[in-house]
């Protein structure tokens, strides 16, 4: 039975037990060019090929662009209310 998830802001529909690595590959991402956050929360990436996606996850992955520095929703959300990154740190 199929899962409906937000990506970056679309819903989408992914196979039950599909793990963030197998999205990754299905999508021919690297794992070392983005960041995975699911429901707020970044997933360390030797976690990928163990952590599910579940029904109603909100999903964002963030692409690291020259200079390892993350952009997009979750890199906005990353910041502290000082406005510096936590991944400037």
């Amino acid at each position: 039975m199929p899962i409906t998830l937000s990506i970056n802001g679309k819903q989408e529909r992914l196979a039950d037990g599909t793990t963030i690595a197998a999205l990754l590959a299905q999508r021919q991402i690297r794992a070392d060019v983005v960041t995975v956050e699911i429901n707020e929360q970044i997933v360390d990436a030797r976690r990928y090929g163990m952590t599910c996606l579940k029904d109603g996850d909100i999903l964002e992955m963030v692409y690291v662009i020259g200079g390892d520095r993350p952009r997009g929703p979750a890199a906005r959300a990353a910041r502290s209310s000082t406005g510096q990154s936590r991944w400037a740190r």
